[in-house]
């Protein structure tokens, strides 16, 4: 498989535009960056064309648009939900709805997963959720955890089993009920409690023994998408903890300046090159039926590590004002570390890609 590493030049231009509207609304500028009106100016930019076939309504771009666009958001702290409304969801949509696409495109739509449970630690096929069949549709009963940006959907892609078999069902989100909270990095979260929730029928999407590998791929492309939003978070937190040690002064020399302190960046930015590099080659394999989830695991794990250090580094050269809301390290922080728990520990997908290497092994 060939793997490019140069952008395009309607790739540049892409990123261009997107680090220009994230500059402006971002971390640098205000906490506005999670305010559900800002969605509109990102359709505008046409985000959420990317990734997806012109005779549907995208740019017939590729994953690494996507990956592209999630970098900058990454890395200025927007907080708006693009990996799950314009990745996961319309990755599914994408595959079993696509006359919703259109919609979503336009930003009339915003649909996102709710696939997580209580207990699945990272495990696809984990769906307690019940769909029973009425007289006039539907009930679904179970809960489902870990939504962030909820308060940008308009609708949930709900998974449920009927009769053990894998159904999904598009619920609009008024129509249940939500435990809201505050995420660690300032995104509004919320658990979907399912309580005899009655849906129509024309809200069933998909039933059938396909629906788990549409949620595999969905979710592989999420991982991947959502680490280079944290590969962006990981720039912005390097990049401001290098302008504070340039100056930052102990003993009359800045800090900067003292070989430890280099060293300790050098190896910031180690990590987060070797983020990019395995990211990139991620997001050739999410084309690779063969590939997708190994890969998508393995950028969980090491991401996950990854930021954490970052993180910790960033800290630790800021010393106590690392933690405070006025200087940016500690909020990249706390994305970070949301993102290393969410769908999954680090140890959950190292498991799972443990499992797929033991699996190609045998096979071979």
């Amino acid at each position: 498989m060939s793997i490019n590493f140069v952008l395009n030049e309607e790739q540049v231009q892409l990123r261009d535009s997107v680090r220009r509207w994230s500059a402006a609304n971002g971390i640098s500028a205000s906490k506005r960056g999670s305010d559900p009106a800002l969605w509109s100016e990102l359709v505008e930019l046409g985000v959420t064309m990317a990734g997806l076939p012109e005779e549907l309504g995208g740019i017939g771009g590729d994953a690494l648009d996507l990956a592209v666009i999630a970098e900058e958001l990454g890395r200025e702290l927007v907080r708006q939900p693009f990996v799950d409304i314009a990745v996961a969801a319309a990755q599914i949509l994408l595959e079993v709805a696509p006359d919703r696409l259109e919609a979503v495109i336009a930003g009339e739509s915003l649909p996102m997963l709710a696939h997580d449970e209580p207990g699945a630690r990272g495990m696809l096929d984990w769906v307690q959720c019940s769909a029973d069949k009425t007289a006039d549709g539907f009930v679904l009963n179970g809960r489902k955890t870990g939504l962030l940006g909820i308060d940008h959907a308009d609708a949930l892609i709900v998974s449920a089993r009927i009769d053990g078999e894998l159904a999904l069902f598009l619920v609009p989100v008024e129509a249940m009920h939500l435990i809201r909270y505050e995420a660690l990095d300032g995104r509004s979260g919320a658990t979907v409690v399912l309580s005899d929730v009655p849906v129509q029928p024309e809200a069933l999407l998909e039933k059938s023994h396909r629906v788990l590998p549409v949620l595999s791929k969905a979710m592989s492309y999420a991982h991947v998408i959502a680490g280079a939003e944290a590969l962006g978070a990981m720039r912005g937190a390097f990049e401001a903890t290098r302008d504070y040690v340039a100056i930052r002064k102990q003993f009359k020399q800045r800090i900067g300046d003292f070989q430890v302190i280099r060293h300790v960046l050098a190896d910031m930015q180690t990590e987060i090159e070797q983020s990019q590099s395995l990211i990139w080659r991620a997001v050739a394999a999410l084309s690779d039926d063969n590939e997708r989830e190994s890969f998508a695991a393995a950028v969980k794990v090491k991401v996950s590590h990854a930021g954490r250090f970052v993180g910790d580094k960033g800290i630790q050269l800021h010393g106590g004002v690392g933690m405070t809301d006025e200087y940016a390290v500690g909020q990249y922080y706390k994305h970070l570390l949301v993102y290393s728990l969410r769908h999954g520990t680090p140890e959950d997908h190292l498991r799972r890609f443990a499992s797929d290497m033991g699996a190609v092994a045998q096979a071979g």
